[in-house]
């Protein structure tokens, strides 16, 4: 049981990391379980797609997006949380 809660944790720190990287690299991050919300400039074909869509794990932010700063702060807080739990 031990073993199942490090591996799991190894593969999460894992994920994040790589989701700092794609900030950097990419100037996009991922929020994990943050619903999309519609942009108001989207077509209608836009927006039936994105209502067509039940469930998402979460939202990629791009630079110059509302919410960008909040993603950035959000994934630095649990990376800090992670390095915390690991120190």
């Amino acid at each position: 049981m031990h073993n199942i809660v490090e591996i799991t944790f190894g593969i999460a720190f894992f994920l994040q990391n790589l989701n700092l990287i794609c900030w950097v690299l990419f100037n996009r991050i991922f929020v994990l379980a943050l619903p999309h919300k519609p942009s108001k400039d989207m077509s209608v074909f836009q927006l039936k797609m994105q209502s067509s869509k039940t469930y998402s794990l979460g939202h990629w932010f791009y630079k110059g997006e509302k919410g960008y700063a909040f993603a950035i702060f959000f994934n630095v807080f649990v990376y800090g949380m992670f390095l915390y739990i690991i120190l």
